[in-house]
């Protein structure tokens, strides 16, 4: 056997959902965060309702011979330029392996999204169903998170049996040509995650985990959200607006993926 190794890294809005996909030991859920997000919000400390504005964030994918390399993009189904634009599921096709190993910077670290919503019940839709911009799925290896600025990310480091292929599917079927899936080979570090342009609304980010929720952002929070500092009020949230015309097609991920630092940035796990 040729055994090789990959680390896979999830950045911003990645929600980790242990043994609730049935045949899916953990699965990561990036909710569909590319359009603009508002509303209203209180927790129990809070003397009134509080309007958000949440810029929208795009999810990527890119692979690098170590996490400090120079990036390659990569293409494949829902996949261009490393924008994903078509809602994917992931997995490493050829990893090998016991059982996933969680250590205790991801277990005790990793904030639990249920944690911030009362009676906490996640969308069939969301986390099932493939309404979502990307799912990656994994069956072994070692769990483990780390601090970035202030936000948390967690990498997943597999064996594979040669070297790394990446399975990118299609979540919805494309007519008349079936659902359209391919083995892309990757560097040892892939990088998986989702950005905004710039963080200037960034501290109540953390509310997109919410949206893996059945009911969707709920008006109500048992908590402040996590990571959260001085929110956003309502002139500052319109005068983002103008950021749409930002061409985020002409960016490259690694222009934008290493900006999510703020704790609101910080993936978060299920249960």
């Amino acid at each position: 056997m040729n055994t090789h190794q990959v680390t896979v890294e999830f950045r911003g809005i990645c929600t980790h959902f242990r043994d609730t996909v049935p045949g899916v030991p953990h699965r990561v859920v990036i909710p569909r965060s590319s359009s603009w997000n508002a509303g209203f919000i209180r927790w129990p400390d809070s003397e009134e309702p509080m309007l958000y504005f949440l810029p929208p964030h795009f999810s990527y994918l890119y692979c690098k011979d170590e996490q400090q390399g120079e990036p390659q993009h990569l293409q494949g189904p829902g996949v261009l330029n490393s924008w994903i634009y078509g809602g994917v599921r992931l997995q490493i096709a050829n990893a090998i392996g016991p059982a996933l190993d969680y250590r205790r910077s991801f277990d005790e670290e990793v904030p639990k999204v249920a944690g911030y919503v009362p009676a906490y019940q996640y969308s069939q839709d969301v986390v099932l169903g493939g309404r979502a911009e990307c799912y990656f799925d994994a069956f072994c290896g070692i769990v483990a998170s780390y601090l970035y600025g202030n936000a948390w990310r967690t990498t997943i480091t597999m064996e594979t049996d040669g070297p790394p292929q990446l399975q990118i599917t299609l979540l919805q079927q494309r007519r008349g040509t079936g659902v359209p899936v391919a083995n892309v080979p990757v560097r040892p570090y892939v990088v998986v995650g989702n950005s905004s342009q710039d963080t200037t609304d960034a501290s109540l980010d953390f509310l997109w985990h919410l949206l893996t929720c059945r009911e969707g952002i709920p008006q109500e929070l048992a908590q402040l959200p996590y990571g959260a500092g001085t929110a956003p009020g309502p002139q500052r949230g319109s005068q983002r607006v103008a950021k749409l015309e930002v061409p985020y097609w002409d960016l490259l991920p690694w222009d934008i993926a290493d900006i999510e630092t703020d704790a609101s940035c910080s993936n978060s796990q299920y249960p």
